[in-house]
């Protein structure tokens, strides 16, 4: 147990590392990125996902995890596939999985993060998985909505463009 414990901590370090490497160039590029609000769910769900995954390596709740993918998978799949299509309009087909991939860890190094400076992580997932096991919650993005961390995504909502961010030609145009 304690050599597996030791591995998860290596793992969730290696995790942290390679997202604050590679999580420069994703926030240079981030100001592109924008949700909206029909996205908003989407992103929910999948910080409520990270959230999770990494509650089955930081507290053993990997069967948790599996039944809740296995529940959700449909759910799962849309948001992803939402959100991929975003990352693809917004930097190209070529350079969308580099900065989703990016993206996706930096969302697992914030969870990770989570895991260690809190102490009821554990207890506070465990209770999220006691939820989503129960079959009451149908709609997972709802559900995600409401936890308390799935605004962390760092993906500003879109707005429009005030008149005082537009260049001096184009202000004096509207």
């Amino acid at each position: 147990m304690a050599r597996q414990a030791g591995f998860t901590l290596r793992a969730l370090r290696t995790v942290a590392a390679f997202a604050a490497v590679a999580g420069i160039s994703f926030q240079a590029s981030a100001t592109q990125l924008c949700a909206t609000p029909s996205l908003e769910g989407h992103l929910s769900t999948r910080l409520l996902q990270t959230e999770l995954m990494v509650a089955a390596i930081y507290c053993g709740s990997s069967t948790h995890y599996n039944s809740f993918v296995r529940s959700y998978s449909d759910q799962l799949v849309e948001a992803g596939e939402k959100l991929r299509g975003l990352f693809a309009s917004v930097y190209g087909s070529k350079q969308a999985p580099r900065a989703w991939d990016t993206f996706l860890t930096n969302l697992a190094n914030e969870a990770a993060k989570r895991s260690y400076d809190e102490r009821s992580f554990c207890a506070r997932t465990d209770a999220m998985f006691t939820a989503l096991d129960s079959g009451e919650v149908r709609d997972l993005m709802h559900f995600a909505e409401a936890m308390p961390f799935t605004d962390r995504h760092s993906v500003p909502a879109c707005t429009t463009v005030a008149q005082a961010d537009l260049p001096p030609a184009a202000a004096k145009k509207n």
